[in-house]
């Protein structure tokens, strides 16, 4: 069925309804594909121009414009990943409405966003605009950014950038990142009564730890 234009509500639950487990958190997961083949489509639908890239093999990047092509770019940030479903006791995928929310994996982090944000540019795109409204919607989030890093690794810019995660509305204007470290750290063994001239490697893998 047709998701009307600029329809949050209707968008949100068709993409909570999709598997878009991140195969490495949850092996058995068909990963982002189908999530961002309809997320597409649906922009597509809604006036946007489209582009399916390729970040992971089988696991593409949305990238949508509307708006004059060479303009200064907003560009609306999302994610389409969403972690594994262990635990939960209501089914993860049937984005039902109770009340005012919305049940399903995804539905806050980060499926809601993206459909906010798909739905917000498709209503503030104006024919007579001087701006260009770039929507992403990424891979990978939940472990390595690997569907942003590609995206930047395309050459995609914006001169500004909102990114749509849940945080009970509040703004955030920076994040903390991450690094992935290999360390290694050498002891010297020696018997439990001459701990003098002996080097813990535990210890000094805790000192490590505390000043990190």
């Amino acid at each position: 069925m047709p998701i009307p234009r600029g329809d949050a509500v209707a968008l949100a639950r068709a993409l909570i309804q999709i598997d878009s487990r991140n195969p490495t958190l949850a092996p058995d997961s068909p990963g982002e594909g189908d999530c961002a083949r309809t997320l597409a489509s649906v922009l597509d639908d809604w006036g946007f121009s489209v582009q399916l890239m390729e970040s992971v093999p089988g696991r593409p990047n949305v990238v949508a414009r509307i708006g004059p092509r060479d303009a200064p770019a907003l560009m609306l940030n999302g994610h389409l990943d969403v972690v594994g479903v262990e635990g939960m006791i209501h089914n993860p995928f049937s984005a039902q409405i109770r009340g005012d929310c919305i049940y399903g994996r995804g539905s806050a982090d980060m499926k809601g966003g993206v459909a906010a944000m798909c739905a917000a540019a498709a209503k503030g795109a104006q024919a007579d605009s001087s701006r260009q409204i770039l929507v992403t919607a990424v891979v990978d989030e939940e472990y390595e950014s690997l569907g942003m890093r590609a995206l930047l690794a395309d050459g995609i810019r914006a001169d500004a950038a909102i990114i749509t995660e849940p945080t009970r509305l509040a703004i955030c204007p920076a994040h903390r990142g991450f690094v992935w470290m290999d360390i290694v750290v050498t002891g010297r063994a020696a018997h439990g009564s001459r701990d003098d001239i002996g080097v813990d490697a535990i210890t000094h893998a805790g000192l490590l730890l505390a000043q990190l």
